[in-house]
């Protein structure tokens, strides 16, 4: 593979000319200039106890990941892929997943301190679908799920399976679309939708979004699909710790090729994030249920 080269996952990760093309783009191109004889444990010590200025320790380690990806679909799977593609992926990538997301303006931000990033219960009579997408590769099939749940909090349906979405961008209004058509063949009513993709939600409600014309055929037709049920109440964006559950059932019926489907009794991976969800409704903020404990923590109110 390397020629004559030594083969050494620190050659492979920051010597290869391969990887020194893909660590020189974006995002963010730097050059590493390293020691050959020190190794990718000294180096990750070195970095975690004394970061670069030039990229983040974030970044370091998602561009060693994908580069080590892609080598073993090379060695194992026969498969080639030029850098500039995977420095290219490697952007979508970050862009989707960072969670350092950028903020325009003053206001802009302000406005998402406020937004509540605990999942609130509709209103009384009413109900509420809870969508997300999980989305690895472009290899891979991208997967979504959603959860319909009433006032009194319990969940009444839901469904989860794969989605067609080829990036990260599709793959989300791909499931808010699933959903809506759900919804409409199940004569579902009062309802309203609910995601954590802020850009297809910006555009629903009719402001500029930076997103593909295919993303939003899919967000017109989830529109207009949704706007045909009784009663629709419109579509929210919700941060992504009010949206968990969702997000826990796409994610667990990735190694699946079929479709899963449940009625009041959700899958068990999502229970403990719909108790989560249970004791985090009410008009005292503390005390609250962390998702990460399996016990009842105080918290100072978010600022």
């Amino acid at each position: 593979m390397f020629r004559n080269e030594v083969e050494t996952t620190e050659h492979l990760l920051f010597h290869f000319p391969y990887a020194k093309t893909v660590w020189n783009s974006s995002p963010n191109p730097v050059t590493l200039n390293l020691d050959t004889s020190i190794t990718i444990v000294d180096l990750c010590k070195k970095w975690m106890t004394n970061p670069r200025t030039d990229i983040s320790i974030e970044l370091l380690l998602t561009k060693m990941w994908f580069i080590w990806k892609e080598r073993c679909d090379k060695i194992f799977e026969d498969k080639t892929k030029n850098a500039n593609i995977l420095a290219l992926e490697i952007q979508r990538h970050v862009e989707f997943w960072s969670t350092r997301k950028r903020k325009t303006t003053k206001s802009k931000q302000v406005q998402k301190n406020k937004l509540n990033p605990k999942w609130k219960a509709p209103n009384i009579d009413t109900l509420k679908i809870n969508v997300d997408a999980s989305w690895i590769s472009e290899v891979l099939p991208s997967t979504c799920a959603f959860i319909l749940r009433n006032y009194t909090r319990d969940c009444e349906r839901g469904r989860a399976g794969q989605a067609a979405g080829s990036d990260p961008q599709e793959a989300e209004p791909i499931g808010v679309l699933q959903a809506a058509i759900w919804a409409k063949e199940r004569k579902i009513q009062n309802f309203s939708i609910e995601g954590d993709c802020e850009s297809i939600f910006i555009y629903i409600h009719g402001k500029n979004s930076d997103i593909s014309g295919r993303t939003k055929a899919y967000i017109n037709e989830a529109n207009r699909i949704s706007h045909l049920c009784n009663n629709f109440l419109g579509f929210f964006f919700v941060p992504r710790l009010g949206n968990q559950v969702a997000d826990i059932l796409a994610k667990s019926v990735r190694p699946l090729n079929s479709t899963v489907e449940w009625g009041t009794s959700p899958p068990v991976c999502s229970r403990k994030q719909l108790l989560v969800d249970k004791s985090n409704i009410g008009n005292s903020p503390n005390p609250r249920l962390d998702g990460s404990t399996s016990f009842v923590t105080s918290t100072l109110s978010e600022s």
